[in-house]
């Protein structure tokens, strides 16, 4: 019997918070007045590489359910194309 453990969620809920941090965080940062550049350099790349560990885990461990970690492997690739898009533009067009 396949079970869902604490690493899925955790895959889960940093892939949701990678994407509610790179969408939401332009529009709440006027009202803060504060510089959130550093949020951005630190959280996406950390956050990043904590998803990439904890899904070959999850996806190595045969007694873990694969539900999960797929929804979350979706969430962080399109995520990942967000952010090949602003780099893209950014590079192009700035």
């Amino acid at each position: 019997m396949k079970t869902i453990t604490w690493r899925s969620y955790t895959v889960l809920i940093l892939s949701i918070l990678l994407i509610l941090n790179i969408l939401l965080l332009d529009l709440i940062a006027p009202y803060l007045n504060t510089f959130t550049g550093t949020l951005y350099y630190l959280f996406v790349p950390v956050c990043l590489v904590a998803i990439i560990v904890f899904l070959v885990l999850s996806f190595k461990s045969k007694k873990e359910s694969n539900i999960l970690p797929v929804l979350a492997l979706i969430i962080t690739l399109i995520t990942l194309a967000i952010i090949a898009f602003f780099m893209y533009l950014g590079a192009n067009f700035a």
